[in-house]
């Protein structure tokens, strides 16, 4: 067995963090988008990846997504169709599929790709974790005004 060295200095009880996170400046960072496997649903008829033409994903959902990586989350969020959404407030079948894949989530973010296409995620810190690609905004089924 090897022999102890006893150390020649104390170490310092208090430790300050070289990078604090504060809360509230969550919303001046700029919006980035992730793909996971533990959030992305792939194999739903109506909201699953695996049902989207790789055409339209590279041509209009990644452009889209990555026009959004210039603004902040405050600003993304004062947009009219981005902005988060109660889990409870969204259709009961997107309820039941989303606690199949994840359960713990309680609030969803709602980014608008066109007109009515919607893309919905997890957000993380600064980052979204996509989860559905919603092309005929049937998540949620907005109200008519």
């Amino acid at each position: 067995m090897g022999k102890r060295v006893k150390s020649q200095r104390q170490p310092k009880i208090e430790k300050t963090p070289r990078i604090s996170k504060d809360a509230n400046k969550l919303g001046q960072q700029f919006f980035r988008w992730r793909v996971h496997y533990d959030y992305i649903d792939l194999d739903h008829e109506e909201w699953g990846w695996g049902y989207l033409q790789i055409a339209d994903f590279f041509n209009i959902l990644v452009n889209r997504l990555h026009s959004y990586e210039d603004m902040t989350w405050d600003d993304l969020v004062s947009r009219r169709h981005c902005h988060p959404m109660p889990v409870t407030k969204i259709e009961i079948k997107a309820q039941n599929r989303l606690s199949k894949k994840c359960a713990d989530i309680d609030t969803l973010h709602s980014i608008d790709i066109n007109k009515k296409c919607r893309v919905w995620g997890h957000k993380i810190g600064r980052s979204l974790y996509l989860i559905w690609h919603d092309p005929q905004h049937t998540v949620y089924l907005a109200k008519k005004r």
